[in-house]
């Protein structure tokens, strides 16, 4: 009997870790697959008490929201290297992780991270958002007294931003990181030590 030896080109997806994990928010990651179209992700709460929920992304990274806070969830993910007729690869092993207390302004904030905070000279800004689409950004950065004291315009690919910002002509003292995109604003204040 002759087998098709298609499904054996089509990968498992490998070194899965979950990243930027909020209260209501996480973000999973995994090696991207040369032969893939995209991937399907599966999640659900480990005690078994919600629907296991399926979503599907073209790149090797997934923003997964609206988790409930304080509750353990467990993922994973397989290929998919043909649409029609559809061929995908084996699920991955599951990862677990576990979501953070609820914090005020948790939502505002979770797509934006800035580290390392307090900044010494430079610090990295990170955006991750729902949508895959390349959108133009703006990053401003405030002073206390609200004026701006560096502004870029900048894009985002993949629902991902990442840039590093150098301080060391600023005053030390708070700041706050602004980006906007779409008119949707992300905020994250951080802290300037020399």
């Amino acid at each position: 009997q002759y087998t098709s030896e298609t499904t054996t080109s089509c990968t498992v997806p490998t070194d899965e870790t979950t990243t930027n994990i909020t209260g209501t928010s996480a973000i999973v990651n995994w090696e991207a697959v040369s032969t893939a179209k995209g991937y399907k992700i599966e999640y659900e709460m480990t005690n078994g008490s919600g629907p296991v929920k399926t979503t599907f992304e073209k790149t090797g990274s997934k923003v997964i929201s609206n988790l409930k806070p304080n509750t353990q969830y467990s993922w994973r993910v397989k290929s998919v290297c043909s649409l029609d007729p559809k061929l995908t690869s084996n699920w991955s092993a599951k990862q677990f992780f576990t979501t953070g207390t609820l914090k005020m302004g948790d939502e505002a904030t979770t797509a934006l991270a800035v580290y390392p905070n307090p900044v010494v000279e430079t610090f990295t800004l990170h955006l991750q958002l729902q949508s895959s689409s390349v959108q133009s950004a703006t990053i401003y950065l405030l002073n206390t007294l609200g004026q701006i004291v560096y502004n870029e315009k900048t894009t985002v690919e993949n629902g991902l931003l990442l840039k590093e910002i150098k301080l060391n002509e600023h005053p030390t003292g708070m700041y706050l990181v602004k980006v906007i995109v779409n008119d949707q604003v992300y905020s994250a204040s951080i802290n300037y030590q020399k």
